[in-house]
């Protein structure tokens, strides 16, 4: 009987275990970003998908996202985007990952007052970052 492939269900299920393997924090939901990318869905809507066999194309495009989040690359590089402030950055090694608490530190500056009641209120953004600030 000739084997029927590999399921979405599969797939994170092997995807998952392999960076756990690799001491890989957060193993299911790295596989299911970098399985909904691939498939073009979102990510919530991969568990209808369950059953759905997914062409060798899609397998061996997360074969090697696989190896680069296995081998420490951040998935933001993987996924060459990030997330910040309710937009989509472009990432890759050039620049440093946007952290959770810079989104904090950007809040609060926003809701500071004092520098939006200036006439001209200056804010620097100096660093290796993004340039998301």
């Amino acid at each position: 009987m000739a084997d029927p492939g590999k399921t979405v269900l599969d797939v994170l299920t092997l995807s998952e275990s392999y960076l756990a393997q690799r001491r890989i924090e957060q193993p299911r939901l790295l596989a299911e970003m970098l399985l909904s990318r691939l498939v073009k869905r979102p990510r919530l809507e991969l568990a209808m998908d369950y059953r759905r066999v997914l062409p060798e194309s899609h397998l061996e495009a997360m074969r090697r996202g696989l190896k680069r989040v296995g081998d420490g690359e951040p998935i933001q590089h993987v996924l060459g985007e990030t997330g910040f402030m309710n937009y989509v950055f472009k990432t890759d090694r050039r620049a440093l990952i946007p952290r959770p608490e810079t989104e904090v530190l950007v809040r609060k500056v926003l809701e500071c007052k004092a520098i939006w009641a200036q006439e001209r209120p200056a804010v620097a953004d100096v660093g290796t970052g993004s340039g998301c600030i």
